[in-house]
Parts: C-alpha cells; structure tokens; sequence
C-alpha cells in the first residue's frame, strides 16, 4: 500500500499545519489549526505525527476523512497547550493541507500550503528586520530520516545554522538576528531534504508564505493580480536571483482590460531579491 506524506510545521506557526502554542519568537501569542482534504473518491486513513522541536514525538493520532471531503483539526486538543513543534500527515490516499495561524486570538491571521516533499535547498525571497515595523520568522522542518545539518545563507551576508532531528523544525527569527538590511532573502541549503515556511508580521498584521525549492525558478514567471491604489491595496512582488551571476528582471504590468502597458527594469544581484510593482506607480 502506497503510503502519501504531507509536511506540517506546526510550531510557532507550525510550518505546515497549526498548533496552539506560547511563541518565544515573533509579535503574538499564536494559536494554530489546520485542515486536510481527501483528494480521491474513497475514504482516506491518516496518521497525524506531532514532533517537538527536539526531534521527540508529542503524539500521534490515526483518524478518517470522507471520499472528496475535508476535516478541520482546531482547536488542536491532540497536544498540550504551549506546544511548539511539526506535524507529518501520512495517508493511504491522496490528501492536501492547509495550516492557519492566528495571533492574539484572531487579532492577525495567516494561512499556508503543506508541502508534500522537501527539498536540500529551499529559497526564501523576502525576510525583514524592522522594515517599518514588519519582522520575519520562519520554521524549518526536516522531512528526511536523519539529523539534517541545516545552513541559511542571508543576501545581506549574515548566516544561521541549526541540526534539526527527523520530522522536527526549527525556528529563525530574523528580530533575534544581526542583519545589516530591512529587507533581504536566504538561501536554506540542508544534508537532508526540509521544508521551510515564513511568517511576516507587523504588530497587528500577519502573512504567510512557504519556501520555493529551485525547481521552482523560471525565467518567465506569471503574476495575475497586481494592486495599485486599489481602493487602498497596493502589491509588492518579491523576485529572487537564485543564479550565480547578477541579472536584469523586467516586469510588464498590463491594466485588466489590456489597454496599457509599462514595464518596470532593475539588476537583482545574485542570490539576492528585488522588490517590483510596490513603488512602480508611486506618483507622489
């Protein structure tokens, strides 16, 4: 029987699924849920590994979710309140995830993919420190069945380095760190495959995104949706060189109706991101 497996870092944002947990990093006191769907037209058995971050299981569970349907894990009863840790689903059938994270009891929220695989090198294209308030943790979890030496290369040329035990994360937290720019990316290389999520967060404002691996880079990226004083949203778009050499990378903006057009040039140096769109139309 072929088993399927999705990664989930729980911790303070649990890196691919949720947990309720009393953060030593970030802004709030974070509380964590996720929710798994059944792909297939058969019921699907699931097992739900908890991991603390020292590589040690808080618990494992089996349960069943319905043909096509969808069961949602909140609150997280499964671990004691506080904990900060990772979740692997492993399933006989083919299911997707999804983790949400709440600060302060709702106060910000943010949700994010589990990841189905991990990778030995996964890129984060935009982390901040005291960027006009906004900071960035992220969790790395080893997907692998090893100890995974674990080595993150920051643009700003700052680094970090952790040993994570199989199925555990680990947190950086860029607000602990010492990094010489407000807004920069990383490169996460690792012995053993890992995934990786990333919390941005204001005092009062939560995202979200997971790690990209390499085979995720194009020389043609498409982005349907870019905000310009749009009823008080305006988009910033985070591009990362993950090549050797600098590189120029022009975005054409093209209105909904496809009646104009302006493109935006700029040399993102190797290994290191730019930010478009978020500036482009600023008029004042």
């Amino acid at each position: 029987m072929k088993t399927f497996r999705l990664i989930l870092i729980l911790s303070l944002l649990v890196v691919a699924l949720g947990i309720a947990t009393s953060a030593s990093a970030g802004a709030f006191t974070y509380t964590s849920g996720f929710q798994v769907q059944n792909l297939e037209a058969s019921a699907a058995s699931i097992t739900v590994t908890f991991y603390n971050q020292d590589g040690t299981k808080a618990n494992e569970v089996t349960d069943s979710v319905g043909a096509s349907g969808s069961k949602t894990y909140f609150p997280l009863t499964q671990v004691s309140d506080g904990f900060n840790g990772s979740v692997v689903i492993s399933s006989d059938k083919q299911v997707a995830a999804i983790g949400n994270v709440l600060g302060d009891s709702g106060l910000a929220a943010a949700s994010y993919s589990a990841a189905n695989s991990g990778a030995t090198t996964v890129l984060l294209p935009l982390l901040m420190k005291g960027n006009s308030g906004f900071n960035t943790w992220f969790n790395v979890q080893n997907t692998g069945g090893t100890a995974a030496s674990v080595s993150v290369a920051y643009s700003d040329g700052s680094s970090a380095s952790a040993t994570i035990q199989p199925g555990a994360a680990h947190t950086f937290d860029q607000a602990a760190e010492t990094h010489t720019q407000a807004v920069f990316s990383a490169e996460v290389t690792s012995d053993q495959p890992v995934a990786a999520t990333v919390i941005e967060e204001s005092s009062d404002i939560m995202f979200a995104y997971s790690g990209f691996t390499p085979s995720d880079a194009a020389t043609n990226p498409v982005l349907p949706l870019i905000n310009a004083n749009n009823a008080g949203y305006v988009t910033g778009v985070q591009i990362q060189n993950t090549g050797a050499s600098d590189t120029s990378v022009s975005v054409k903006y093209t209105s909904t109706d496809g009646t104009s057009t302006c493109t935006e040039t700029q040399t993102v140096a190797a290994k290191s991101s730019g930010t478009f769109a978020l500036q482009a139309f600023n008029t004042g």
